[in-house]
């Protein structure tokens, strides 16, 4: 009969066996998560350093654009000797075909602007002086 029932050293050592356990696996979650937190809490304090980072290379392409933009605008490439040459209706003239046809051009420079006619190549008669030959 004695044999029959476990002793209570036995019982009691299967119970500590599985505290064990469960203690062992309640350390490892409680470390995972105080390790997450710790984790989520260095990000959030880098946070600021990401976005002011993230922020200065977006203004820095802006700035290159910016220069680009610049470049090409009506004033830098008036300031590097050209000129922009429109008709009488305000529209821009790119050749000289269109040049002539007009009546009158106004030409912009980097320092201002002036309206002109257009002469229409032919040679125009003009009445000499009759004795102007004759002079010595």
């Amino acid at each position: 009969l004695g044999r029959g029932i476990p002793s209570l050293e036995r019982i009691l050592e299967e119970y500590r066996q599985r505290i064990d356990e469960r203690s062992e696996r309640l350390k490892l979650a409680f470390f995972n998560v105080c390790h997450r937190l710790d984790n989520s809490l260095k990000l959030a304090e880098l946070r600021p350093m990401y976005i002011e980072n993230l922020l200065r290379l977006k203004r820095e392409v802006l700035q290159n654009l910016a220069i680009r933009l610049e470049s090409v605008s009506v004033d830098s490439v008036l300031k590097r000797g050209f000129a922009w040459v429109k008709d009488e209706k305000g529209k821009t003239v790119y050749d000289v075909k269109q040049a002539k046809s007009a009546q009158r051009l106004k030409i912009r420079f980097v320092d201002g602007e002036f309206d002109t006619s257009v002469a229409d190549g032919r040679k125009k008669a003009v009445q000499g002086d009759l004795f102007g030959e004759w002079k010595n």
